[in-house]
This record gives structure tokens, sequence and C-alpha cells, in this order.
């Protein structure tokens, strides 16, 4: 990628990003792409050792990183990211933080708290992260919000049920605030992944073919090229094809698909 098409997205997009789910898998590879196009980036994630050595490792490839040890189901996220951000201009928002806890359970024999877990990160820390960068971004006339979402979210999905519904929340907000946003000058994109090939991934359980998964890298280099395609782009030829398949079909059939989908890669629970 040439230098003025460089100096153009960090133009568009910059100076800053802030990556949520900074310090591994996706979000490293967000972090990546947005640094090699000149854009600087303010990492968060929970674990401190992590974010540190994502942050040294980009550091020594000459980009410029701010961290927060932060868990974005806080209440009061936003405030304390502005500890960090108050004082530089955000650009782009990338909430690629991931699910908090992924049991493959009937929802039912859920804990509570789990299923409250994930909604406070998919749902409610969407909604705020969103509303606090957004207004800047809009006031400048220019800026982007990229919402990681995820293929559970098309339809929904038993054994993920909470999972499933509160990344649907994701793709319906990047979808209004396209339409909100559009004409001020922002971009919003929510990027629904399909199995990714992280580390995570490789030390799970799932019967699936981890040669047929693309990887994270190659994931967010196709979709960092789609920013001002919303309000939704799905990466990689494959899951395209099945998103657009099962946002076709009647509820119900979609509904029934998304069962066959993980009663084929999640083992059933007991009744």
């Amino acid at each position: 990628m040439g230098d003025a098409v460089n100096q153009d997205f960090a133009e568009r997009y910059g100076p800053w990003a802030i990556v949520t789910g900074g310090s591994e898998g996706v979000g490293v590879s967000w972090a990546r792409a947005l640094t090699e196009r000149g854009v600087k980036v303010v990492l968060v994630a929970r674990r401190p050792d992590p974010l540190e050595q994502t942050a040294g490792w980009l550091r020594e490839r000459g980009a410029e990183v701010r961290t927060l040890a932060l868990d974005v189901t806080a209440t009061d996220v936003v405030e304390q990211l502005r500890t960090v951000t108050d004082d530089i201009e955000i650009g782009l928002l990338v909430h690629n933080a991931g699910a908090v806890s992924r049991d493959q359970k009937w929802f039912l024999d859920e804990e509570l708290s789990s299923i409250e877990s994930v909604i406070a990160l998919n749902v409610n820390a969407s909604a705020r992260l969103a509303y606090a960068y957004g207004k800047p971004m809009r006031e400048r006339g220019h800026g982007g919000i990229v919402i990681i979402s995820s293929l559970s979210g098309t339809a929904g999905q038993p054994l993920e049920a909470a999972y499933s519904a509160s990344k649907a929340f994701g793709q319906v907000l990047c979808e209004a605030l396209w339409n909100e946003l559009k004409d001020h000058g922002v971009d919003v994109v929510s990027v629904p992944l399909g199995g990714t090939l992280t580390e995570k991934l490789k030390q799970s359980n799932l019967d699936i073919d981890m040669d047929a998964i693309p990887t994270a890298d190659e994931i967010v280099d196709e979709a960092i090229e789609h920013l001002d395609d919303g309000p939704v782009y799905v990466p990689n030829a494959s899951n395209r094809k099945f998103f657009e398949t099962v946002s076709r079909m009647p509820r119900r059939d979609a509904a029934e698909k998304m069962a066959r989908l993980a009663y084929r890669t999640h083992p059933i629970p007991a009744s």
C-alpha cells in the first residue's frame, strides 16, 4: 500500500483508533493493519500482560500505542477510556472484544450472571462506545465505527442463545447508525465473523476443519478495505455466502438452519 493511500486512510480514520479486545487474536490483526496505515492505536483489553506484549510488538514496528487494561463491560467504561483518550482525536472505533463466556449450554441452564455479562459486552458496551466516540466524529465530519459481529447473530442459534442475540444487536445498531451518520462523513459497518483461525480456536474442541478456516490477518486485511461498504460487510467469500443465504430465508427456516449448524459443531448437552 502506497504512502498516499496510507495518508488518505489516516486522514479519514485517524489520527488515533480504539481497538477493544486488542491484546490477542483478531484484535491484534486490527491493530497491526491500522498501524501499517499510519493510524495510532489505543489498545483496550482485560489482561495487562498480553496487552503490553502486543503493544511492545507494535512499538518495535514503529507504531505509537497507548494501552488501557479495562473490562469494557464496566458501567464506567467510557469514563475510564477518557483517561487515555481525552487529549487525542479518535477517528475510528473498533469494538472487537469477544465473548466473556461461551459454554455452549441450553439458555435455561446457563448462569444468569454469564448471560448478563455477554449482554453487557455486546449490547451495553457497543452502545456506550458508539455513543461516546460517534458524537465527535459527526461533529468533525469524518471517522468510522466498526462493530465486530458474528454469523451466530444472523439468526437465533441454540446453545449460544444470549451470544447470538447480543451479536445481532451490534449488526442492527450498525445498520441504524449507518443511515444516521452516512451524510455526516462517518462510516459505520458491522463485520460478522465466522470461524477465524486464532490460538483460542486452535485450542477448542470444536468439530471443524481448521485448515478451511481463514486466519485473523486474512479476515482483517479484507475487512479494512471495506470500511465504507456498510452497514454490513462479511469478510471471506464462504462466510459471505452463508450470511446472504440465511438472511434471505424465512425466519423459521433460518433458525432451524442455525440449529443444525450448532448441533453439528457442538456436543449437545443433556436436557
